[in-house]
């Protein structure tokens, strides 16, 4: 009994693994600041990172449930591109000409997700 989970667990490692290699993944980290409430003991529980998945030139978002709004921006905090990503869509085709470090924020209702993609 003990082979078989263990054979079912790395059998599923293993499909993960291949998902992730051929992709650039990227961390978004939720980018929260409430300066409108006061100060209290309470504190809000950290939200879960988003990750996007780079493939050349398309980028792909894997926890993404609701409308929101991508927009990628240069060094010098430029507006690249922006488009709406839905439930059922969760890819965008960048631009083929972006070359260095960008920035992605991913807006989903009132909470911003932002990251940082190395593009070469």
């Amino acid at each position: 009994m003990k082979k078989l989970i263990s054979i079912i667990l790395l059998s599923l490692m293993a499909t993960f693994n291949s998902y992730a290699q051929d992709c650039e993944k990227i961390t978004l980290m939720c980018n929260y600041e409430d300066k409108d409430v006061p100060a209290t003991p309470i504190r809000r529980a950290p939200r879960p990172y988003v990750y996007a998945y780079i493939e050349g030139n398309t980028i792909s978002f894997n926890k993404i449930r609701t409308y929101s709004f991508l927009a990628i921006y240069d060094n010098s905090g430029t507006l690249i591109c922006s488009t709406e990503l839905t439930p059922d869509y969760t890819t965008y085709s960048l631009p083929t000409d972006l070359k260095g470090e960008y920035k992605i924020v991913l807006s989903i209702g009132s909470i911003e997700y932002v990251g940082y993609m190395n593009i070469l």
